[in-house]
């Protein structure tokens, strides 16, 4: 059994360097994107363009429904988000996580630093392809897309 080992570190970071800032004005784009989709929808505007291996497999992606699972978590509906992306309202909250840490990071000057070892990393890999799969797995053959 290997050993599962995270050691979590606060040092002090410079203000507005590294990646914090960016992921944390990234999140938020996509967060409010998320938020106003459907009003657009709702008019017939449709700014994102489709999935091209659906075009042209007929099949959904592992990511097909991620928009629309962000748009409808943004609107609180979390059986519908889960519905069109299994796994869309776990990574959802995981943006949401990243874009709060990420806006702390900007405005204390902090980071916090996660060292893990590599069979951890290894298995968190893993974990997350399979999660993945399933996940398409059961839009495939469970949700009928």
């Amino acid at each position: 059994m290997l050993p599962l080992v995270v050691a979590v570190t606060s040092f002090p970071a410079q203000r507005l360097r590294g990646p914090e800032p960016g992921v944390a004005a990234a999140g938020a784009g996509i967060l409010g994107t998320a938020w106003v989709l459907p009003a657009l929808w709702a008019r017939g505007v449709n700014p994102i363009p489709p999935c091209i291996f659906h075009q042209v497999t007929g099949l959904p992606c592992p990511f097909c429904g991620g928009t629309r699972s962000f748009a409808a978590m943004a609107h609180g509906n979390l059986l519908g988000a889960a519905h069109v992306f299994p796994i869309g309202p776990l990574l959802f909250l995981a943006l949401v996580a990243a874009v709060l840490y990420c806006s702390w990071a900007v405005v204390s000057g902090r980071r916090i630093q996660v060292t893990m070892e590599r069979g951890l990393v290894r298995t968190l890999t893993v974990l997350a392809l399979a999660v993945l799969a399933a996940s398409w797995a059961s839009k495939l053959f469970i949700l009928g897309y």
